[in-house]
Parts: C-alpha cells; sequence; structure tokens
C-alpha cells in the first residue's frame, strides 16, 4: 500500500471558502452517505445507535451505555468491542449486517440533490462511507441516487479504522485511483473527519452547520466551506459547475419528482454498458437569460390567486401556484410525495422546500415564456434559501418584484368559509376549514411575514390592500405590474 503525503491547505477554513482556482482543480468529489446524502433529523442515526446497544445488550451481555463509551473512546463501538475483546473477529460480519438492519423509512427520494449530482459533469463521484456497504447502497437507493457514483468506499473497505484515522483517506485515494490530495473534495457532517481530511490535504465542506441536540452552531476550523444541507453547495460553491450541461428534464427532473424508480445498483460511470452520462453537464438553467419573476405574497384567503388570474389575462405571464402545484402531485396516484403533502396541507404546515423548488423548475420548463407570476413561494426561510440555492444563483429566475396583500384575518376567514362552502363535490380543498386557517394564519405570521421584510429590504415589496373588492384590489395590482414591466 503507497502513501499518500499529507499537503495542508493554508486558504480557506470554517467555511470562509477556497480560491476559485482551487475548487477548479477538484477532480474527485467524497461524499458521506449518513447525515450528508441525506438529512432527517438523525432519525436513523438514532436508530443505529439504538441498534448497536441492543446487540451489545442482547448479544455480548454488556450494559445498556456501554456502547456509546466505547464509541467516544475509540471513534466506533466495534473497534472498542474488539479492542476490549468483547467480540472476536470471527463475528465481526455478524455484528457489522446485524446492528445495520434498520428501518430508513425516515429517508425520502431527493429528485433536486439528484439533479445537482448529476449537473456536476465530469467530477469524479464516490460515497466515502464508516457504514457499510449495504447499507449504504439501501440509503442511496431510498434518495434514488444509486447510479450517480463509482463505488463505495466502506469501514471494511479501510480495515475497520475509523474515519478519524489518515489511512481511511490513503485507503481512499487509492481506491478512488487518485494521487494528488488537493484534487479532492470532501463532504461530510462530522468535525473530526473534516480535521483528518484537511490534515490529508483535502479540500473540505462541513454539511449541516447546527450541533445535534443543543442546535448550537458548529465551529470546525478545518472546514474550508459550511452548508446546511448538501445542495447548497450550488450557491456556495459556483465554480464546480462552470463547465457543465444542462440535464435532460424529462429524464432527470420531471420523472424523478413524479417517483419514478432510478437505477437501484451503484454502477461504474466508465462502463459502456451502464448508464450514458459521461458527458458535461451543467447547472439546472431553464433558459440562458433566465425568467422573471413576480412573486405573490399574502396571508390564506386574501384573494391571490383571483388576482393573478386577472393579471395572466392583461399581461404575458403565466401563473404559477406552490399550494397547486402541490395539491397537483398530491392527486397523482403515483406520488411518493402525495401523502406527505397532505398531512403537511391539513396540519398547516409547509411542504419540504425543495421538493417545491422542483416542482417549479418543472413548470417553468413546461412553458414557453420567460415571465412567471409564483405565487405562494417562497413562503418560510427555508424556501427563501432553498429558491436562493436552485433557482436564483444558477440563472433559473430572478425576482423583479413581490405582490404582498395585506389583509385583516377576519375578512381573510370570511372568504375561506366561502370557498368551502361554493366548493363542487370533489373538488373541496382539504385546508378550507376554519380550524386549518387559524394554523395556516400563524404560519404566515410566523415564517412568511418575515420573508416580506427580507424582500422589503431589497427594495421589492409592492404592498396591496386585499381588504377591497376584487376590482378595486386590481386597480391598484395593475398599476403595480405596468411598473414592474416597464423596469424589467
Amino acid at each position: 500500500m503507497g502513501c499518500v503525503q499529507s499537503q495542508p491547505i493554508a486558504q480557506g477554513g470554517d467555511g470562509a471558502g477556497l480560491p476559485d482556482e482551487v475548487l477548479r482543480k477538484v477532480e474527485v468529489l467524497f461524499f458521506d452517505c449518513d447525515d450528508t446524502l441525506y438529512q432527517n433529523d438523525w432519525a436513523t442515526a438514532e436508530l443505529l445507535k439504538a441498534s448497536i446497544e441492543r446487540y451489545t445488550v442482547e448479544e455480548l451481555n454488556l450494559t445498556p451505555d456501554y456502547a456509546y463509551e466505547l464509541y467516544l473512546e475509540h471513534g466506533t463501538a466495534l473497534r472498542g468491542l474488539l479492542k476490549k475483546e468483547h467480540l472476536s473477529n470471527s463475528k465481526v460480519e455478524h455484528f457489522l449486517q446485524d446492528v445495520h438492519n434498520v428501518s430508513l423509512e425516515d429517508i425520502k427520494p431527493n429528485p433536486v440533490l439528484r439533479q445537482m449530482i448529476l449537473s456536476l459533469g465530469h467530477k469524479r463521484r464516490w460515497v466515502f462511507t464508516a457504514s457499510i456497504r449495504e447499507h449504504a447502497e439501501r440509503c442511496l437507493e431510498r434518495i434514488g441516487i444509486a447510479d450517480l457514483f463509482e463505488g463505495i468506499i466502506d469501514c471494511r473497505s479501510v480495515g475497520l479504522v475509523t474515519k478519524h484515522d489518515p489511512i481511511a483517506f490513503v485507503i481512499a485515494m487509492e481506491m478512488a485511483n487518485v494521487t494528488d490530495p488537493s484534487t479532492c473534495l470532501f463532504f461530510d457532517d462530522s468535525t473530526k473527519n473534516m480535521e483528518t481530511g484537511k490534515q490529508m490535504g483535502w479540500n473540505t465542506c462541513l454539511v449541516g452547520t447546527k450541533a445535534r441536540g443543543t442546535g448550537e452552531h458548529i465551529v470546525c476550523p478545518s472546514a474550508d466551506y459550511k452548508v446546511d444541507k448538501l445542495t447548497d453547495i450550488i450557491e456556495a460553491m459556483p465554480v464546480l459547475f462552470e463547465d457543465a450541461r444542462m440535464p435532460d428534464p424529462e429524464a432527470e427532473l420531471v420523472e424523478a419528482v413524479s417517483g419514478a424508480v432510478v437505477s437501484t445498483d451503484v454502477v461504474d460511470l466508465d462502463d459502456p454498458e451502464g448508464e450514458e452520462e459521461t458527458g458535461e453537464m451543467k447547472v439546472p438553467s431553464v433558459s440562458e437569460g433566465g425568467k422573471n419573476v413576480v412573486v405573490v405574497l399574502g396571508g390564506p384567503g386574501s384573494g391571490k390567486g383571483t388576482q393573478c388570474a386577472r393579471i395572466v389575462d392583461d399581461f404575458d405571464f403565466v401563473h404559477l401556484s406552490a399550494g397547486d402545484l402541490l395539491r397537483e402531485e398530491m392527486r397523482k396516484p403515483e406520488s411518493e410525495y402525495g401523502a406527505i403533502i397532505e398531512e403537511a396541507m391539513k396540519e398547516g404546515k409547509l411542504v419540504d422546500p425543495d421538493l417545491t423548488m422542483n416542482l417549479i423548475i418543472q413548470a417553468f420548463d413546461e412553458h414557453d415564456t420567460d415571465n412567471f407570476l409564483v405565487d405562494g413561494c417562497p413562503r418560510d426561510m427555508s424556501n427563501y434559501e432553498s429558491w436562493n440555492a436552485l433557482i436564483e444563483a444558477p440563472g433559473i429566475a430572478r425576482v423583479i418584484g413581490v405582490l404582498y396583500y395585506a389583509c385583516d384575518e377576519q375578512v381573510l376567514v370570511d372568504r375561506i368559509l366561502a370557498r368551502a362552502a361554493a366548493s363542487a363535490p370533489g373538488e373541496e380543498r382539504p385546508d378550507d376549514n376554519v380550524e386549518t386557517a387559524k394554523k395556516r394564519f400563524k404560519t404566515f405570521r410566523d415564517l412568511t411575514l418575515p420573508i416580506v421584510e427580507l424582500y422589503r429590504d431589497k427594495g421589492l415589496v409592492h404592498s396591496i390592500d386585499a381588504a377591497g373588492t376584487v376590482d378595486e384590489v386590481y386597480d391598484e395590482t395593475k398599476q403595480v405590474m405596468v411598473e414592474l414591466v416597464n423596469q424589467s
């Protein structure tokens, strides 16, 4: 086994970023699996922890919490069990298979992540995990990205050493056939793994900026970049995507959102019989110049949809309602997201932002125009950040103005109940009732109004009194639209 010389990189640190020329040299991307390629508030991590404790108690007659003590002392419970001679080498495989046999139902498909990975173009991609290959493969299948990596480097591959150990990185480079550590970019949620990666001369990105349990901000001097979620690298590292081209939207985006099943095997992208995606890819982009978007916000029942319909009649704009797109997806019998969307709507909660953005991008592709009204999105900070990362930053669209319809809540309640009473059988909206309306008002006050203020700070907000008649409200709306069209 050869030895890779450590070549620490001086620039960056604690998320400060790196010069573009450093990122342009990156050739191979190494992705941790658990809590990096997917994030589910550590639900799967808790299952794995409980499974390890169960095994040590039931199979090895050890006390509860002892496995966690071994983890803290030795980096992994398995290494501790072996060093303390609680587990023989002949039982290692039984241990690995048994403890990783946990439910993965909390890991959901992520079509936006799939689109982003495809947009990395010629960059080579490997999974570098502390778990076993079988577990990583199951996770990748759940996410919908199992076919996008050259291979998986698991705990067996590195001789059961932890990812805190430099030897794990040496082996990872040898498996990926890399000799220059400065061409490697490492994504992981562990600060200790960041430290070792940096020590080995890799470029590093910490995924997840809040500490598990406490929610405190993580300080990590060894991280060249820090992002809340992996798809944020579109905005944080645009250089990675600059030589790519647009993936086919029907094959990769539309099919993924509708719940289509992608390949469930990890394949070698150099294999001529594998998926044909070795050509250059690009950051998702709908048109070269991007779309002009007028964001439409207001409380439930404020009449946004009615006003948008009249705008469409008088101006060259297509109306996209985030709520309608979600409801349409919810009604598709084959959709994996239908039940999730319906539950969120009944509870008055907001749907996963990446899913909403993905549906909007799909809708952009379906219309031959550059002008859109986007009704009801972005509605909270996660929506706002996802919009900026997945739509604004790649140049898919830009917000040219925000129509904010302000109105007293009691007026809005009366409108919602009237709308429910007028709905035809089978066309009722699950959120048109007083109980849900109250939840939606609270959601709007707590989550959406701060976004209105963010746009107001940018000089983009046009407040419109929504308490008047439809004609009165539209007279004011039309004046604003004329101004926006003339400015765009």
